[in-house]
């Protein structure tokens, strides 16, 4: 639903109650890495239609993702992706032993949120 809702009109994004309904699940430790991307996806997805070249709607967004912490929440599921799969594998893992057991869906996951969390960084 959202996804389409975004193609047609990116500007829904700037909603801070549809904003808010899409980062939910982000500070769920229950939701699933599949849709740890899913999200990350749409919320990058102004970002990449024609609607760049508007900079009125950029900004707005920037402005809402800034007030609705995006970056924040996109930080936080990565790391519950992290936290999930090593409390899956044992407590006593290594830090450096973190790479070793996520899987490509894990990684797939926190790629898509770190790309937008470095994509928000570098816009100003």
């Amino acid at each position: 639903m959202f996804l389409k809702e975004v193609i047609r009109n990116p500007e829904t994004l700037c909603e801070r109650y549809s904003l808010r309904l899409i980062l939910q699940p982000l500070r769920n430790q229950y939701t699933g890495v599949v849709v740890v991307e899913k999200i990350a996806f749409l919320l990058s997805l102004p970002f990449s239609l024609e609607t760049q070249k508007d900079p009125f709607m950029i900004r707005n967004l920037e402005t809402v993702y800034l007030e609705s912490k995006v970056v924040a929440n996109l930080i936080y599921a990565s790391k519950l992706v992290v936290i999930r799969r090593r409390l899956e594998v044992g407590a006593s893992l290594e830090t450096h032993q973190i790479p070793e057991i996520l899987t490509e869906e894990d990684i797939d996951a926190m790629d898509k949120c770190l790309r937008l969390v470095n994509h928000s960084y570098f816009i100003n």
